[in-house]
Order: C-alpha cells, then structure tokens, then sequence
C-alpha cells in the first residue's frame, strides 16, 4: 500500500511543466510554462522579495512618475489660464458695461403681490408681472452698447 501507483507518478508533461516553473523562479524565461502557473510565479516572487525593484526598475518608474507629474502640470497649467483668462474678459465686459438704472415696482405690482400673498386676485399679479418685465427689458434694450 505504500507504494505509488502509476497514477500517482507525475507525467512527462507535468514534470517539463515543473521544471519550467523551477526554471522561472530561479530568474529564468517563462517559456513553456502555463499562464497559470505564471501567475503563481509571480505571486511566489512577490512574497519573496516583497516586489523589490531593481536599480533599472526603479529608474523606469521615477522617469514614468516624472512624465507624468509633467503632463499633470501642463493640465494644471492650462487649467488656471484657462480661469484667469476667463476672468480677464468677465472684467473687460463689467467695466465696458454702463450703469443703467433699472426702473423700481410699480405700485400696481407691489399691490398685486399683496393681494395675490392673501389668496385673492393672482391673474392681477401675472398682468403687473408681465408689465413690469416689459419695462425692465426696454431699459436694458436701450443700453446695449
């Protein structure tokens, strides 16, 4: 009973696979070993050298950080003249704007709130609204420079 069976004998197949993956470990290529067994490996490394970085890996990752910390600036960049751009013109069409008096409620109006406030007549309201809309756009109208 002690005995392995042929069964229980490994194959050719997994044998080559086993040395492939031995192969690997030990820094080789990962030719002829399973994509399975790849992930495995990598797996193995990690835990065995906590995915230290060579001195050319390390270089690598400092020149992709820095390329992209660079573009991130350029966005930055080109964000904020964006803003100071967009400012710059809301500033030239204030100061280029004239001060137009705009005219004040009627009494009509202020009376129609009230009256609409305590339930009563809101059509009143919606005409004096209306009045009062046309008067303030005919002021602003006339001061478009």
């Amino acid at each position: 009973m002690n005995e392995l069976e042929d069964e229980d004998l490994p194959t050719e197949e997994e044998l080559a696979e086993a040395d492939a993956l031995a192969n690997m470990l030990e820094g080789g290529t990962d030719e002829g070993v399973a994509e399975p067994l790849q992930e495995a490996a990598a797996l193995l490394r990690f835990a065995a050298d906590g995915a230290a970085l060579s001195d050319d890996g390390r270089a690598a990752a400092k020149t992709r950080i820095g390329e992209k910390q660079s573009g991130e600036k350029r966005r930055l960049v080109a964000a904020l003249s964006g803003a100071i751009a967009a400012a710059a013109a809301a500033a030239v069409l204030l100061l280029q704007t004239p001060e137009v008096a705009l005219p004040s409620p009627s009494l009509q109006l202020l009376q129609a709130q009230a009256r609409a406030a305590r339930g009563e007549d809101a059509g009143a309201l919606d005409e004096a609204l209306v009045a009062h809309r046309r008067q303030l756009l005919g002021t602003l109208q006339g001061t478009r420079p």
